[in-house]
């Protein structure tokens, strides 16, 4: 099971396509791959920087992956 804030969870329910899936699946794994996949697709700008929203998908994925 895996160790979510309700930050976390509402990240991944506002900007993951699957999300419902996700969390009713609770694999830890398997949601960092979805909020990394996220970052790659819509985190950086033209620039390949990180933008706003990739820094805080980046924050997300760093708070579950040490939480778990």
């Amino acid at each position: 099971m895996a160790i979510l804030s309700q930050k976390d969870i509402s990240f991944i329910e506002k900007h993951i396509a699957n999300a419902d899936e996700l969390l009713k699946n609770s694999n830890v794994t398997s949601i960092l791959d979805a909020i990394d996949k996220f970052i790659c697709i819509e985190g950086f700008d033209d620039n390949y920087d990180l933008t706003d929203l990739g820094e805080l998908a980046q924050s997300v994925y760093d708070n579950i992956y040490h939480n778990n």
